[in-house]
């Protein structure tokens, strides 16, 4: 595993690595992430080893804009303004999944979770590589890294991760509350946002 800066020259090795299906930790706003092209199940595979994930659980994509994102998820109409208000921000919404969707990341209801991460390292990125597989870079159960020490701490010996951007602590305590928008709006995970401020009642 290599540790680069958040620099140009390292966010260049950081695309080149996710590009040659490398899995790559970087910072956004909640907390570092894992993530890997959305294309390459063996990538995939290799996040579920590294952090020791049950199967079941979902990936989410991470993307630098809406338009990037619209090949992945459909976002109901009636939805758009709460998406514009949060958007770039630390909510995932989990949506119906659209045609790229596929099975590391969708679940057997064809949904997906989809998130614009409000950082600039995250943002500077996902423009060069487009929508990425995601999740937190900790063990399964652990508490979500918000520093490049603490990817280290827990996963930084393994040597299917190929490059640690080291952009400094992450912007937010907390994870991205995960909203569901498949059916009746629930909260699924509670998180940097309260419900009082997604607006959602019950």
């Amino acid at each position: 595993m290599k540790r680069v800066p958040a620099d140009p020259s390292g966010l260049e090795q950081a695309a080149g690595a996710l590009a040659r299906g490398g899995i790559v930790s970087f910072p956004t706003d909640t907390a570092y992430a894992l993530a890997a092209s959305p294309e390459d199940p063996t990538a995939l595979a290799g996040i579920y080893r590294m952090k020791g994930r049950p199967a079941q659980m979902p990936l989410i994509v991470l993307a630098a804009t809406r338009e990037a994102l619209a090949d992945w998820a459909v976002l109901p109409q009636e939805w758009d303004q709460l998406a514009r208000a949060f958007w770039p921000g630390p909510l995932t919404l989990v949506l119906p999944a659209g045609p790229r969707a596929f099975a590391p990341i969708a679940t057997p209801e064809r949904t997906v979770g989809v998130r614009i991460p409000a950082h600039p390292i995250a943002l500077a990125l996902l423009a060069r590589t487009g929508p990425l597989a995601t999740t937190s870079a900790n063990r399964s159960g652990a508490s979500s890294p918000r520093s490049a020490d603490e990817v280290e701490s827990q996963i930084g010996r393994d040597l299917d991760l190929a490059l640690l951007v080291d952009g400094g602590p992450t912007l937010h305590g907390a994870d991205s509350t995960v909203l569901s928008l498949v059916g009746r709006p629930r909260i699924l995970r509670a998180g940097a946002l309260t419900a009082e401020q997604l607006g959602i009642v019950g």
